[in-house]
């Protein structure tokens, strides 16, 4: 896993395990057995669950765990009935912060839609830092509940399941936890556990609400001739002051295939008085992300005010449907010259 990921999930993975961890000590106390209480775990200071190895394996496998809330089973009215609550208290608080991430982020662009103005920064940071929150807790505590699941130690699913098939034994033990540690750690790195984890991923894929745009009406400064192509949808305008530069982003459905558009390309900078600047080029250029395979085309051209325009293309395919045409995305970036600014 890459440090952006890692880094990405951490605010999560913070607040899911605290969460997490906290509610196997209520759930505990609740049903008669204060071991938890007394050694201090009834808390959300996150220092007391975490696991100092659980959190710094995040970064290599994408998932770590924290320090298992100590449960007596003695101390219950009902052991398997009370076990089998305390052991679900966990992943049901993670799906219950789900729900609240989810619910924050259509909460947040239902707030923010009517007034929301990229242009201004302290708005802009602040939108994309509590959605940035609110994502990376929903995707963590879904992987954290699903993944608890699994009866594997030292996860909940090795005392749940136990507790609910008839003649199945709980498979923990305190001499041989490494020897189901390194196990957990072989699925990870072999894909094992990513088969269990992407059904509840890619249902999150499709609950999640999109980002709010930045400006999709044209501002009056903008320039008119700078235009998208035919039937293309505009999806940003973007306007910097210093040095003045006008960009344009706009995405072009299956109705002109990515390689008309760079004859569009070529007809609209003859059509507008730009010449190609620098070294040119025809070639598409190879872009990868995930398992996604892409394309880029991009090439830059002046006029005689020295006015730069840069029209860049790209799209995405499916490398096992490569008959497939998807979906163009063009970026037109005009930066004015010393003369135009004036």
């Amino acid at each position: 896993m890459s440090l952006q990921t890692a880094l990405f999930f951490l605010p999560g993975f913070i607040i899911g395990l605290t969460i997490h961890e906290a509610a196997h000590a209520i759930s505990s106390k609740w049903l008669g057995d204060r071991l938890a209480e007394k050694q201090g775990r009834i808390t959300l200071n996150p220092f007391k669950h975490l696991s100092p190895l659980g959190t710094v394996v995040l970064f290599w496998l994408g998932f770590g765990w924290g320090n298992p809330v100590p449960v007596n089973l003695y101390n219950f009215k009902n052991p398997k009935r009370d076990y089998l609550l305390t052991s679900l208290a966990g992943p049901l608080s993670n799906l219950l912060l789900c729900v609240i991430a989810l619910a924050m982020l259509y909460l947040t662009n239902w707030i923010a839609k009517p007034f929301y103005d990229p242009a201004i920064r302290w708005m802009a940071w602040s939108y994309y830092c509590l959605r940035f929150l609110c994502v990376s807790t929903l995707y963590i505590n879904m992987i954290l509940a699903v993944v608890n699941l699994i009866p594997i130690p030292p996860l909940d699913g090795s005392k749940i399941w136990p507790c609910l098939i008839p003649g199945m034994r709980p498979t923990y033990s305190g001499k041989i936890m490494w020897m189901w540690i390194v196990v957990l750690i072989v699925m990870m790195k072999t894909g094992g556990v990513k088969r269990i984890i992407n059904p509840a991923i890619d249902l999150m894929h499709t609950l999640v609400p999109g980002a709010l745009q930045k400006q999709v009406v044209r501002p009056e400064t903008f320039p008119e001739n700078l235009v998208a192509p035919d039937d293309a949808a505009v999806y940003e305008y973007e306007i910097i002051k210093s040095p003045k530069s006008f960009h344009l982003y706009f995405k072009q459905q299956e109705t002109c295939p990515p390689k008309l558009l760079i004859q569009w390309a070529h007809e609209y900078t003859k059509t507008q008085g730009f010449q190609p600047y620098g070294e040119t080029s025809e070639a598409w250029i190879p872009e990868q992300e995930g398992d996604w395979f892409g394309l880029a085309w991009g090439n830059y051209w002046i006029n005689d005010r020295q006015d730069i325009l840069g029209i860049k293309i790209e799209y995405y395919h499916d490398p096992n449907e490569p008959e497939v045409e998807e979906t163009a995305w063009g970026t037109m970036s005009l930066y004015m010259s010393e003369q135009a600014e004036e």
